[in-house]
């Protein structure tokens, strides 16, 4: 791609204010006059506890630890590579850089497999565009869909009589990779299409690399209306989540997605111009596919179909999503339709206004769990008042529990109070793999404490520095010592540090985390002062002595020879001299 330069970086980095950066993500607030907070997006978090610095341009998670500049917040928020980020914040701050030239590229071990599925993908959108594909063109059209739609989803066709499998080997791609990569089969009679006469919409990664395809038939008398990539080295489908790479923007903007059983449902959804949705590919939604929603966003709503099926998947997908701490809405549709069918018999409004007054989930499980209890068997009636009163436990609101908790009383007879021991031990809405530990404070000995103030010390000041290389030069520690090298290197073409730039300049994890906790310890001093850094060196050096003099000591009890011993005395006394005079 176009190499992005160094003070591209910085002068971007400079023109982006971190808040608003933030913002573009999560809601943020200000507190005093110089600082923000949010909610943490990278930890279940209800309690603000991210720190926004406008001084030092960075921010700061007093939980899970995250922090960084904005192209750190980028890079974690995304699931992005730094140079993605630098071009992510340069589109949010109009700054113009050239486009890149290419797509940025990964260390990808399956590169020949995504190149086949590429060149997959244009073949089958070029084969629909065909007049032997006019019917499966009509087909995708009288469902209400557009040209740009059908373009923009690369929605194309397979077909019979001209073999997927010759066009790639024409174009130099191995029989082993087409294989391996689903999109042909091979058996006694030879080389065959998977997905041959089907209808092929494909299937991308979170990176928006295609990984295999869902095809449909037309042909009634297939009673395989829909056939999938099999398990390949790329392509897991309980890791998937349809449509996320191109929903990711509008998720961010709406700060809410709406999820769908397949590519079919969230195509009504985007004809009606919503645009946040994904597709969990099928009822059956995993624990992966919530991890990677609940990296986009903490707000969803269940868009499953209105049947009996799309219920029971509503309330499993519900229940995984509400033990991730996800908040959890359910499309409010009363009918057995699926969003497809609602726009066809009622018209797109509806399916509008179904969006727009989701229920809450502790409405749904309600109505859910209700429609199957027979209130006249006592047993079915107390297993629905004990379920009942642990989903209640675990809802947030107080007048949502109370009003349910009271109509539960009344619909299953059962007193408040009984109702309550129900839900006993209560309901813990995140388990334990769930729960974000607060980070340890670490267990400081004097001489790293001691580094840490020269870090903070030499980072105020160049001429700080200077006195820290004329008296010492180094330090004991690895990682702050590869910080130190660092800086030496930094200011040879700065005079002074911005913190945020030299967050980028480090292009270590581990050393900008070292950096960015240094802001949050209460031991260092934020101003310039001397005595302060001149200390901390006296410390290091003592440390280092004490250290040596013990490591000699344990060499003289552990020898038998007595000459050894006295050199090691000598020297021992030598060093006790030089701590004196330190």
């Amino acid at each position: 791609m176009a190499r992005v330069t160094d003070r591209q970086i910085e002068e971007i980095r400079s023109k982006a204010r971190i808040e608003d950066v933030i913002g573009h993500y999560e809601e943020v607030h200000r507190i005093g006059s110089r600082n923000w907070k949010c909610i943490c997006p990278f930890h279940d978090d209800h309690d603000p506890s991210m720190t926004i610095s406008l001084d030092k341009q960075i921010f700061k998670c007093f939980v899970c630890g995250a922090g960084g500049n904005v192209f750190q917040f980028v890079m974690k928020k995304e699931n992005i590579t730094f140079v993605e980020s630098v071009y992510k914040v340069a589109e949010q701050i109009g700054y113009p850089l050239d486009p890149p030239e290419e797509k940025v590229e990964r260390s990808d071990p399956y590169r020949n497999l995504h190149k086949v599925l590429e060149e997959s993908v244009r073949f089958s959108q070029y084969q629909l565009q065909s007049a032997e594909a006019a019917d499966k063109k009509n087909y995708l059209l009288k469902r209400g869909m557009s040209e740009e739609e059908i373009q923009y989803y690369q929605i194309g066709y397979f077909p019979r009589q001209y073999p997927l499998h010759e066009f790639l080997r024409k174009k130099g791609y191995s029989v082993t990779d087409m294989v391996e990569s689903n999109v042909v089969n091979v058996n006694e009679t030879g080389l065959h299409d998977v997905f041959y006469e089907r209808i092929s919409i494909p299937i991308h990664d979170e990176y928006g690399q295609p990984v295999g395809f869902t095809a449909r038939t037309l042909d009634p008398n297939d009673d395989r209306k829909y056939i999938n990539t099999t398990g390949t080295a790329i392509y897991q489908k309980s890791c998937l989540v349809y449509n996320y790479h191109r929903a990711k923007e509008e998720i961010n903007r709406e700060k809410c997605v709406i999820i769908t059983e397949g590519p079919m449902d969230l195509f009504a959804f985007s004809r009606i111009g919503i645009k946040n949705v994904v597709a969990t590919l099928g009822t059956a939604c995993t624990k992966e596919q919530v991890a990677l929603i609940k990296k986009l966003c903490k707000k969803v709503i269940l868009g499953y179909d209105g049947d009996t099926a799309g219920q029971n998947a509503i309330y499993k997908a519900g229940n995984l999503m509400m033990d991730a701490g996800l908040e959890v809405l359910v499309l409010n549709n009363p009918t057995d339709l699926d969003p497809d069918e609602i726009i066809a018999q009622k018209g797109k409004d509806a399916l509008k206004a179904m969006v727009n007054q989701p229920k809450l989930w502790i409405e749904f499980v309600y109505q859910y769990l209700y429609k199957r209890t027979d209130l006249k068997n006592y047993s079915q009636r107390r297993d629905f008042a004990s379920m009942m009163s642990l989903e209640i436990q675990r809802t947030k609101n107080a007048t949502d529990k109370s009003i349910f908790m009271d109509r539960l009383s009344m619909d299953t007879g059962f007193r408040i109070d009984q109702l309550q021991s129900m839900a006993i031990p209560q309901y813990n809405p995140q388990p334990v793999e769930h729960i974000v530990q607060q980070p340890k404070k670490k267990t400081l000995d004097g001489r790293l404490i001691a580094e840490y103030q020269v870090l903070s010390q030499v980072l105020l000041s160049r001429r700080q520095f200077t006195t820290f290389q004329d008296e010492l030069g180094f330090l004991p520690t690895e990682q702050n010592q590869k910080i130190v090298v660092a800086l030496m290197e930094y200011y040879r073409s700065h005079e002074a540090v911005q913190l945020a730039d030299f967050l980028t300049y480090l292009n270590d994890e581990t050393l900008q985390g070292i950096i960015v906790e240094l802001e949050s310890m209460e031991l260092i001093s934020f101003e310039i002062n001397e005595d302060i850094l001149k200390g901390a060196i006296r410390r290091i050096k003592l440390s280092l002595i004490d250290e040596r003099i013990q490591m000699l000591k344990t060499r003289i009890t552990s020898t038998q020879d007595e000459a050894l011993k006295a050199q090691l005395g000598l020297e021992c006394v030598s060093l006790m001299k030089q701590k004196q005079q330190i």
